[in-house]
């Protein structure tokens, strides 16, 4: 949801942004992610992501 809401308001996927294949339950796991123009607007300056975006 983080990274759709960035894009959805103009920041752009530099690398990553798709859920990891891992063997594991995929729904859990997602790459590392880099996103290039994100504001503080955006949720992923707003809210706790528990991970590296």
């Amino acid at each position: 949801a983080h990274v759709a809401d960035a894009v959805d308001k103009g920041a752009e996927v530099v690398l990553g942004g798709r859920r990891a294949e891992t063997g594991h339950d995929s729904r859990l796991y997602f790459e590392p992610t880099v996103i290039k123009g994100a504001d503080e607007s955006m949720l992923l300056a707003q809210e706790e992501t528990f991970g590296p975006v």
